[in-house]
This record gives structure tokens, C-alpha cells and sequence, in this order.
């Protein structure tokens, strides 16, 4: 079997050093950025777009004729999506990535009623017959080449309702299960098929959407009903998960839906502020003296207080200016109304709607907000240069990997484990004192954890990185009739209360610093029937996810993200154990067998990477996800084929 050579070796390296990348809507927004990017960490980039004064003025601006070039592509056509592939080829002689990125919006009014024929089939012909056409002849060239990476930008709209059109929001859909079902076809090519599924983004897209000029006052939009603070959602945000996804570095995840959003589609605040109302507030409709009516509604991001004459009328929950349009803008004569919005919504104090739909929005105040120092302009520095993390079961295995990564790119770690033996060896093998130092650490020992977490804010001041490492697998037997209450507390001692205690500690200190980024291991039993896992086990590793989806909407507000790694099976000393194999190479075998993605083994650093990617900056806007690294293994149920192949051979 093939294994890709350790990205270890060569971490600051260009990180797509001789490939060669299609990237289509690559004139502007999302897919200009990412073309820039690629180019940065070496690739050579052919970009398709329309748009061909963008296009060519990208090429002119990178000035690098033999790393960008230019090819008109519509990619609703077939035929120009074949000739953007062949010209590709033809040029460099192989095609490594595809980024299919090329979509639109449509009419956006929401309702079922407005919804036109021919605006649904142009939608779909773009976002998801385009689709289709990137994918195949991605692949025709992919398959015999045994490797690549198919990649496709869908939407929010993915993972939730995001006040999108019926057509756009299917259409998104459409795409995360095409990228779903390659990944299993294609697996066993060894070619990765993923999505990315961004937040809202100041492109030219957005902002025709929502019907705003510039780039600050839609930054300013998004921002005020984001889940997460302190950080802005960029669409250098997106090139940097296509580059993860691009490089090696992902060379084991397939079938993946990459949401970045901080958060927010995890985040549903109608509950919370709905019992709010009845507490606080009372009854939600109260009537106003005269024609005058005030109406208190709760939305899935905001309350909102509404004030107009004319009497009353019911309006669904709304959670876009676009929406307040399209319920308010059918008035007779010019209406005044007054709005304030509650906690995360977007705050305007004043609307004026026109007879025509037109409107005049006052921004209540102006909105501080952080952004990060862009990344593009250091793209090969050292990843978390600067960064102090915390390494729970960091000694051996995923951890142990993961700590050298992270020294590598950087970071000052404390690693925490039973192992004093191996802790105190691996820091040794750095020879770094004050890049790395052991702690001994017990996760299902609360105070452990403490003193763990006041150990590096001692040394090093701060803490910007928890990766919440540590796991066992207590025993083995799948049965529930063996189930044993005992080894049920083990380990949820140690997989869950530690999980628990790490997020308790590191966010002592992170909210203050409002900033930082807690890491869960959770495993592939978190997404699918893991072979012969306890019961217990498989419990234990989706609570932790439950666990993060849930700190990520309480600790968006303080800029703090939260996330989970599930790996697939790793020759790790847990995994040798659980199978009851010694060697290295007999693990790697073993899962390989029953592996979906080909052409790739499956490894530590694989874990280590993601982790890297989560902890850096480059993953700012990605909070609440469940990282699966499996190659696609747990999106993938041969039983039904394997049936009907029975039945007619």
C-alpha cells in the first residue's frame, strides 16, 4: 500500500508544493481567495469563472503566468467543464484538486408560492449539474491516477435554515449528498470527495443577497447574529479549509461536511428567549393606546420589538433584513417602523419601508469587532507561533504526535498524562525545555486537570489550546448482557468528566482572554457502528460530542471555539490492545481491509493535523464540528449492494 510521506519532515513547507488545482467561481470572492492561497503554498491554479475581466486582472495581480492562468467556464455547460479539465491536463499533465466553487443565488424571495420553474432550474443547473460535471471529469482524470481531491463549497444553509430560497437552500443539499455518495465510489481510487459549508461571507454573493454595497457594513450583518465573537467570518476562512482539504495533510478524510460557522448552526435561541419573555416580560402581544401596536416577537436569533400603526398582524420569525422586506414591504403608502433587536440579532433602530419595497436602514450604533491579522500574508510561518497548549493524554499515540506537531509549528505544550515514563522520555527526545514540559495528570481527577491548567498558565502566562486527548477503552465485550456497571463508570470517568473538567478549566481562563480553542478526541463511534465497541465506550465518545456542540453556543459569546476529532481506527497502543495486535504494521493492515478510501493509510499524524488546523488560526471560524476522519468509512453501508449482488450472480 501507498503512505504519503510525513508532512512531520516538512512542516513549513508549501503545503501544496506540486500540485495542480481547478478552482471554478474562481475570479472572485471565495474562489479568488483560495486561488491566491493555493498559489502562496505552491500550486499551480487554473481558475474558471464568467467573470473574465476578474479572471484575467487575478492573473495579472499574481503575475505568475506558469502558477495561474485563466479559462473562461460556465459550469452549467458540460462541455466547457471538460475543457477546463483537458486545458488543465494538457498544461501540467495532472489534476491533484478540484474546487468546485461556482454557484448563485436566485430570486430571494422564500416563499413556496413566489417559487418560479425556470428560477429553480437555473439554480440547479449551476450549483448542482455543475456539480456533478466538476466531479466526473475530475475524476476521469483522478481514478487511474489513484489520488486526488474533489472539493465543493455548499452553504449554512447544509446544516440549517438560513433564509435562503427553497431552490438554493435544496440545492446546497443536493451537493452535500452527491459529495457523500463519490466519496464511497470513489474511495476506492484513493480520491477524497468533501464539502465546505460556509457562514455568511462578505462576497459579492452575499452581498446582492442581502442588498448591501459594502464589505464592513455586511461584516457588521453577519456579525450581529453570529454565534461566535470575537472573530469575524472571512472568506479566507473557506480557503484555508480548502487548503486543509487540498494538501495531505487531510489525506484521510473523505466524505466530510466542513461547516464553518462558528457555531451557529447549533445555535437556536427561540427557548431560551422565549421563556425569557414569559418570566421577564409576560404576555408576548400587547396593545399600544390609539391605532398604535406594539408586538414583541422571538426569532430563531433575536427577540424583536416592533412598533407600526394600522393596527396588528401576525409576521413568522424573521432573522433577516431580506425577510423584513418581503412581509413589511407590501404596505400602502410610506411606513415608519421602529425595531430593536435583543441579543445576537442585527440592530437596527430604525427601518422606513417604502410603497415599493425600498428602505432606509440607521444602524443603532457602530460595531467593534476584532478581526484576525490575515493569515495570507504569513501562509508558511510556523502555525501557532506564539500558542500555549495543553495535551491530555499526551504521551504516547494521537497525543504524543500531536505534541511534536504542535512544538513544531511553534506552540509551548504541557503534555498531561499516567505515563511518566513516556511523558518524561518524549520531552527528553525534543530537547526543548522550554517548548515542552510533562505533567502527570489523572483526567478523571478533577483537581488533576486544575493543576494541570494553573501548571501552564504559571509557566507560560496564558492558554490558547486545550486538546482534551486522554481516553480508554475499558472492556472490550460488546454484549449488554456483559455490561458491567463499574467499567461503565471508568470510563466515563475518564472520557467524559475529563472531557467535562478540561472545558471547565481552560475556559477559566479563556473567557477572560476571550479567545482560545478546546479540542475533544471523540472517535468514529461518535458517527457510525464502530466493529466490536463496548457499549459503554460508544456512549461515552457522543456524549463528548454532545458536549461540544453544546460549550461551543456558550462560549461563542466569549470567542472561544469548541470542537471534536473522531478518528478512524489508528495503530495507536489503544487500538492495538482493543484488537489484540503488537505490531504496527498488522494494525495498519487490519484497518485497511476494511477500509472505504484506498491508496492511504490511516495514522496519528493524520489526527495530529486536524488538531493543528482547529488550534491555528486558519480554523477561526469553525466551532461546533465533529471532525470525522475516516475516509468516508462511516457514510459507507455495502450491505445492500453485497445483498443484490448475491441475489443475481
Amino acid at each position: 500500500m501507498m503512505k504519503f510521506g510525513s508532512s512531520l519532515l516538512i512542516p513549513f513547507a508549501k503545503r501544496l508544493e506540486g500540485k495542480v488545482a481547478v478552482v471554478t467561481g474562481g475570479a472572485g470572492g471565495i474562489g479568488e481567495t483560495s486561488a491566491r492561497l493555493f498559489v502562496q503554498h505552491g500550486a499551480k491554479v487554473v481558475i474558471a469563472d464568467i467573470q473574465d475581466d476578474l479572471g484575467y486582472s487575478l492573473c495579472e495581480s499574481i503575475g505568475n503566468n506558469e502558477a495561474i492562468s485563466y479559462v473562461r467556464c460556465d459550469v452549467s455547460r458540460d462541455s466547457d467543464v471538460q475543457n477546463v479539465i483537458d486545458t488543465t491536463v494538457d498544461k501540467y499533465r495532472k489534476l491533484d484538486i478540484m474546487f468546485s466553487n461556482a454557484g448563485i443565488t436566485d430570486n430571494t424571495d422564500p416563499t413556496i408560492l413566489s417559487t418560479d420553474q425556470e428560477n429553480i432550474k437555473r439554480v440547479f443547473e449551476v450549483n448542482v449539474y455543475g456539480a456533478f460535471s466538476c466531479a466526473k471529469h475530475a475524476a476521469r482524470v483522478m481514478i487511474p491516477a489513484k489520488k486526488g481531491s474533489i472539493i465543493f463549497t455548499s452553504s449554512v444553509c447544509s446544516a440549517t435554515y438560513g433564509d435562503a430560497s427553497h431552490a438554493y437552500s435544496a440545492s446546497k443539499h443536493a451537493v452535500v449528498g452527491l459529495a457523500k455518495n463519490l466519496c464511497v465510489e470513489l474511495g476506492k481510487y484513493g480520491v477524497r470527495v468533501n464539502c465546505i459549508s460556509p457562514f455568511g461571507t462578505a462576497t459579492p454573493m452575499l452581498k446582492k443577497m442581502i442588498g448591501i454595497t459594502e464589505d464592513r457594513e455586511a461584516e457588521e450583518f453577519v456579525c450581529k447574529i453570529a454565534n461566535l465573537k470575537e472573530a469575524v467570518m472571512e472568506a479566507e476562512d473557506t480557503a484555508q479549509a480548502a487548503l486543509y482539504l487540498g494538501s495531505d495533510e487531510s489525506k484521510y478524510v473523505s466524505g466530510m461536511n466542513l461547516v464553518i460557522d462558528g457555531g451557529y448552526s447549533f445555535t437556536n435561541v427561540a427557548l431560551g428567549e422565549a421563556l425569557k419573555k414569559r418570566l421577564i416580560d409576560g404576555d408576548n402581544w400587547e396593545r399600544r393606546t390609539g391605532d398604535e401596536t406594539a408586538m414583541k416577537m422571538t426569532a430563531p436569533v433575536a427577540a424583536i420589538e416592533i412598533f407600526w400603526v394600522d393596527g396588528w398582524r401576525h409576521v413568522s420569525p424573521l432573522t433577516s433584513r431580506r425577510l423584513l422586506l418581503n412581509h413589511f414591504g407590501n404596505f400602502s403608502g410610506r411606513r415608519n417602523l421602529q425595531m430593536k433587536m435583543g441579543v445576537g440579532g442585527f440592530g437596527f433602530e430604525k427601518m422606513d419601508l417604502y410603497p415599493n419595497g425600498d428602505s432606509a436602514l440607521l444602524p443603532s450604533r457602530g460595531l467593534e469587532m476584532m478581526k484576525f491579522g490575515s493569515s495570507l500574508l504569513i501562509p508558511v510561518a510556523k502555525r501557532l507561533e506564539g500558542k500555549v497548549a495543553v495535551i491530555t493524554g499526551g504521551a504516547s499515540g494521537i497525543g504524543e504526535t500531536s505534541a511534536r506537531l504542535f512544538v513544531q509549528h511553534g506552540a509551548k505544550v504541557v503534555i498531561a498524562d499516567i505515563q511518566d515514563d513516556l511523558g518524561y522520555s518524549l520531552c527528553e527526545s525534543i530537547g526543548n525545555k522550554e517548548a515542552i514540559s510533562y505533567v502527570r495528570c489523572d483526567v478523571s481527577r478533577d483537581s488533576d486537570v486544575q493543576n494541570i491548567v494553573e501548571t501552564a498558565l504559571d509557566k507560560f502566562g496564558k492558554l490558547d489550546i486545550m486538546f482534551s486527548n486522554a481516553g480508554i477503552t475499558g472492556n472490550t465485550d460488546p454484549t449488554i448482557l456483559s455490561t458491567d456497571q463499574e467499567n461503565i463508570k471508568k470510563v466515563f470517568e475518564v472520557n467524559v468528566y475529563g472531557a467535562f473538567s478540561c472545558a471547565k478549566h481552560a475556559a477559566r481562563v479563556m473567557i477572560p482572554a476571550k479567545k482560545g480553542s478546546i479540542i475533544f478526541t471523540s472517535s468514529l463511534a461518535s458517527a457510525t457502528y464502530d466493529g466490536d465497541v463496548s457499549h459503554a465506550y460508544s456512549a461515552s465518545k457522543h456524549a463528548v460530542v454532545g458536549l461540544a456542540k453544546n460549550l461551543c453556543v456558550e462560549l461563542g459569546k466569549y470567542g472561544v471555539r469548541v470542537n471534536c476529532i473522531s478518528p478512524f481506527g489508528t495503530a495507536t497502543p489503544m487500538l492495538k490492545k482493543m484488537i489484540g495486535i503488537t505490531e504496527d504494521r498488522e494494525a495498519e493492515e487490519f484497518v485497511c481491509k476494511i477500509a472505504n478510501l484506498k491508496e492511504a493509510v490511516m495514522e496519528a499524524e493524520d489526527t495530529a493535523q486536524a488538531a493543528l488546523y482547529l488550534g491555528s488560526d486558519e480554523s477561526k471560524y469553525v466551532s461546533g464540528m465533529n471532525l470525522v476522519i475516516d475516509g468516508g468509512y462511516s457514510i459507507s453501508n455495502v450491505a445492500l449492494g453485497e445483498a443484490l449482488k448475491k441475489r443475481f450472480t
